[in-house]
């Protein structure tokens, strides 16, 4: 997601590797998707919260510059699920795909607006 965001977005030359504009390091530092925030009549989870937390390094391969850091990018979304066995279709990763689009969203506008 992060790769098509800054191709589409960006002047930056986009690889695999170092090799590109600018190398974007980052760790995943917490992740939680067990938190119901809707409860049945029954007691059962109806929705739930799912949350990561990154840790992100960006730097100019060309003048080693950092135009961001975070040590701390928390992204949160919810999910449902059903409430029938039958119908059940698992939805987090539909939530962290969700996510994942929020933080190349995220990053890029910020990339973009350290360059002016």
């Amino acid at each position: 997601v992060l790769f098509r965001s800054l191709v589409r977005s960006t002047h930056y030359r986009v690889t695999s590797d170092e090799t590109g504009d600018v190398v974007v390091k980052g760790e995943v530092v917490g992740y939680n998707n067990n938190s119901p925030t809707v409860l049945t009549a029954q007691g059962r989870a109806a929705q739930y919260a799912i949350a990561i937390d990154l840790k992100i390094l960006v730097t100019d391969t060309a003048t080693g510059k950092v135009p961001f850091k975070s040590d701390s990018m928390t992204f949160r979304d919810n999910f449902q699920l059903s409430q029938s066995s039958a119908d059940f279709v698992p939805e987090d990763p539909a939530a962290v795909e969700r996510l994942a689009s929020r933080f190349a969203t995220s990053l890029v506008s910020s990339l973009l607006h350290n360059q002016k």
